[in-house]
Parts: structure tokens; C-alpha cells; sequence
């Protein structure tokens, strides 16, 4: 057992009445004036155990680290908080504790009692093995090359520009990237010192914190790591206290040089709610984009998918499932997990001839038919607008130009006609939709240019994004 100790001389005194626990109280009280009090929730979690021993105070962790970061870093100012305390104490020893575990004893107890109630004749059921994301198992193609790209280079060199955040439409591989890159820095390189965790994960933790008054126990958790890794980061806005936590973990971690990875539907300049200096620091990393995996790697995915399960299903009849369940390759997976239990509920094969017949509900399910109102609410999200302003009599660029595309995508994914589409538009003839069109079409010939929330972008990729966010709804 290591211990460090530290001689204090103080006045005496003719008797203490104080108990141990008054006395730990009035030295934390103490010691949080000398370092300040948000340094000390920072340091002192509630991994750093006070107690009384002897005249000595006695701070104590299972973490060796942390007994080594108070005894080099804070050791003067404790020292100095205990002097001024004038409680009696003597010495100060920073001592590395034990885990606790059950005795012996007990264990044995238990494991006969288990023993005497279990069948003399037992099937052993066991738990299928949990999968593990990584980049050997994630299919690669044109619309997440560069992400994988930037996984790889994280994984490979720890110098790697930070944050990565990474961005793209529901079902197109965030997470499996995001928890490739935790499960190979948490096995391989810093074991114990890599965090995943989703936002909302983030914020309930954050906010039982604050109720429970575990704050510095929550801080400690989240900075006192080497990679952290936050997905979805677009459930942050609307809760003002726990983004400004977020912020400060951000911060802190970037000061610390520490490696981070984010995932949201967006890049950082288009969730709204965020406040500026937390989305300079998203962005000052390495932004890459996911696009939604074409019929090739959703073929791939799908194959993967049953192997993984134990599944046997023909290539045909995945080619078929790939074909029926366009973009997310979430509605993919259970499609193909209708086939198989139709198969072991037939005892054979199915056949491509009999799919159709087989995922009638699931196939309409997966093809619902657009509405004026998804286009609408996708144009929105993509270009950062309200909907008040599609409807609106603007004609700035930054309006105008995302309208005229929202009823050149209604035509091209929605049966409504040219009147229909300017009604819905605040009320236009049906010769504003028409001619809005054939401007759409000159973009497209043209390869010009469309403004976004934040910079613009070819026009084919902004259709694109669009696009990938209707078949995501």
C-alpha cells in the first residue's frame, strides 16, 4: 500500500469536540476556499475518500492517478487549508486503497444455495454474443469514404487533428463508426480511459448530477479521459445548462490535447440552438460528411447483417430486399429478419418468386409516398430555414433559391399538381411553379452554386441531402 505523508504543526488546543465527521466537513469547507470551488469539485470526486486517523487527515482512492495528481499538484494548498483549519490535525497521507470486494465466505455461501436449487438436468442457455463494431466489419463506398478515411487515421495516429465530428442522415453508419473507433482505442491503445456515450445518455448523467449533487463525480467521469466519444449531439439544443456543461467539457478536453469524436445529423453551423463558440470548436477538428449507402454496400451490409444473425438466405432474395427498401438500412435489416423467421416457420427457403408476397406490409410501409409537407420540413432542416419563410413573399437568395427547389422536388417525388404545389407555397400561380422548374434544371446543367444556413454548395449535393433526409423521415 503506498502512503505519503506531510507533518503539520499546530497550535493546541484544550479539548475537540468535534467527530470525525464534523472535523472532514470543516476541512473540505477549508480546502475548497484555498483552491477555489470549482477546482476543487473538479479534482476532489467522489473517488477521493476523507477520513480521520490518528490526528491525520487521510485522502484515499482506488486510482493511483489520482492519489499521484493531489500529492504533486495540490499537496501546498491542502497542507496550507489544514494549517489554517487549526482542528488538531497533525499530518496529511495520501494513501492508494484497496478495491472492495465480498469475502470469501460469503461467495461460497452463495454459490451452494444456487447449487441446491438448480435441476439435476439443465439446458445451459448463454447469451448471444454481443457485436462488436469495427472498421473490419463496416462496408465502404463512395458515400462514407472520407469518414472511414478519418477513422482510420484516429485509430492509427493519436495526432490526428480533433475533433472529428461526423455528420449525415439516420441509418447511414454514424454509430457503427463512432463505436468502431471507441472499441479499438478502449481495447488496444488506452484501455479504461476511452468514454462512449450518446447525448441524451449525457444529459439525463448531467442532470441527476446536479440533483443528486454529484457534480464533481460527473465532471471527473467525463474529463478524466483520453478519447471521448458523443453521439447524436444534436439532442443538446433546448437544454441551455447541459450544453454549457457539454461546452466545458469540450473545452477542457481540447486544452488537455485529448482526441474527441462527435456524430450529429448536421454539420455544427446548422444545429440550431448552439451557441457559437461551442460550434467553432465542433468545426475546428475535422468535419466529414455520411451519405446514405447505395444498392452495392447495401447488398454488402445486408449479407453482413446475415451472417452475423446465423441467417441463410439467398443472394437473390437480398438483391430483392435491397431493391424494395431504399436508404435507411435499418428498414433492410427488418425486412430481412422477416425472411427468416418465414423461413423457419416453412422449414425451407424463400424464394425471390414469393418475397413480395411475404413483405407486402413492410415493403408499403417502407415506400410511403412523399408529401408537400416532408419536402417542406426537409428543404428546412437542410437550408437552416423556417417554415414561415417558404411561405413567405422573400426574394433574398437564402429564400427564393431553397423555394424554388422545394416545388422542383415536389414535382420530381409527389404526384401534386403545378397549382397544388403553389397553393401550398403562400399562394402562388401555377406559372411560379413551372417556371421555378426550368430554373432548377439551368442549376443542374450549370453546376451552380446554392446558398446554404452557412457557405453553399454545388446544387447536385444540396438535391442529394435533401433527398437522403426524405428517405430518413
Amino acid at each position: 500500500m503506498m502512503m505519503y505523508g506531510r507533518k503539520i504543526t499546530t497550535r493546541k488546543q484544550e479539548s475537540v469536540t468535534k467527530d470525525n465527521m464534523e472535523i472532514v466537513s470543516a476541512l473540505k469547507r477549508k480546502v475548497a476556499d484555498k483552491v477555489g470551488q470549482q477546482k476543487f469539485e473538479l479534482w476532489f470526486t467522489e473517488e477521493i475518500h476523507w477520513s480521520i486517523e490518528d490526528s491525520a487527515l487521510v485522502l484515499s482512492s482506488a486510482a493511483r492517478f489520482m492519489i499521484e495528481r493531489l500529492r504533486r499538484t495540490l499537496a501546498k494548498a491542502i497542507h496550507t487549508a489544514v494549517v489554517q483549519a487549526n482542528l488538531n490535525i497533525t499530518d496529511v497521507y495520501y494513501r492508494l486503497s484497496e478495491e472492495k470486494t465480498p469475502t470469501a465466505k460469503k461467495q461460497v455461501v452463495a454459490h451452494r444455495r444456487r447449487d441446491e436449487i438448480k435441476p439435476a438436468a439443465t439446458t445451459e442457455i448463454r447469451k448471444p454474443a454481443k457485436h462488436l463494431k469495427t472498421l473490419a466489419n463496416y462496408i465502404v463506398g463512395t458515400s462514407n469514404q472520407l469518414a472511414v478515411t478519418a477513422a482510420q487515421m484516429m485509430i492509427q495516429n493519436r495526432a490526428t487533428p480533433s475533433p472529428l465530428f461526423i455528420y449525415g442522415p439516420s441509418g447511414c453508419g454514424k454509430t457503427h463508426l463512432l463505436q468502431a473507433i471507441w472499441n479499438h482505442t478502449r481495447r488496444e491503445v488506452l484501455s479504461g480511459r476511452a468514454l462512449y456515450i450518446t447525448a441524451e445518455q449525457f444529459t439525463t448523467h448531467f442532470t441527476e448530477s446536479i440533483s443528486g449533487g454529484g457534480t464533481p463525480s460527473f465532471r471527473g467521469k467525463y474529463r478524466n479521459v483520453d478519447l471521448l466519444v458523443v453521439d447524436d449531439i444534436d439532442f443538446f439544443p433546448g437544454k441551455r445548462a447541459t450544453a454549457e456543461e457539454f461546452h466545458y467539457t469540450v473545452d477542457d478536453l481540447l486544452r488537455e490535447q485529448k482526441q474527441l469524436v462527435f456524430s450529429a445529423k448536421q454539420v455544427p453551423s446548422e444545429i440550431s440552438g448552439l451557441n457559437r463558440d461551442l460550434v467553432a470548436r465542433l468545426s475546428s477538428g475535422l468535419v466529414c460528411d455520411l451519405g446514405l449507402p447505395d444498392e452495392r454496400m447495401r447488398f454488402e451490409i445486408g449479407k453482413l447483417h446475415c451472417q452475423r444473425l446465423g441467417f441463410k438466405i439467398m443472394d437473390e432474395v437480398i438483391e430483392m430486399a435491397v431493391e424494395r427498401s431504399p436508404g435507411d438500412c435499418r428498414h433492410l435489416f427488418g425486412i430481412l429478419n422477416r425472411i427468416h423467421a418465414m423461413q423457419l416457420s416453412h422449414g425451407k427457403p424463400v424464394t425471390p418468386s414469393v418475397v413480395d408476397s411475404l413483405l407486402i406490409d413492410l415493403i408499403k410501409c417502407n415506400k410511403r409516398p412523399v408529401r408537400l409537407h416532408d419536402i417542406e420540413r426537409a428543404i428546412c432542416d437542410v437550408f437552416g430555414i423556417e417554415t414561415k419563410m417558404l411561405h413567405s413573399n422573400g426574394r433574398k437568395a437564402n429564400v427564393s433559391r431553397p423555394r424554388m427547389l422545394a416545388m422542383w422536388l415536389a414535382r420530381k417525388h409527389t404526384k401534386s399538381a403545378f397549382s397544388e404545389i403553389g397553393e401550398y407555397f403562400g399562394n402562388r400561380a401555377h406559372n411560379t411553379v413551372i417556371a421555378a422548374e426550368h430554373r432548377v434544371n439551368e442549376w443542374i446543367a450549370e453546376n451552380a452554386s446554392i446558398p446554404l444556413a452557412f457557405g453553399a454548395c454545388p446544387i447536385q449535393d444540396a438535391i442529394e441531402r435533401v433527398e437522403a433526409t426524405l428517405l430518413s423521415v
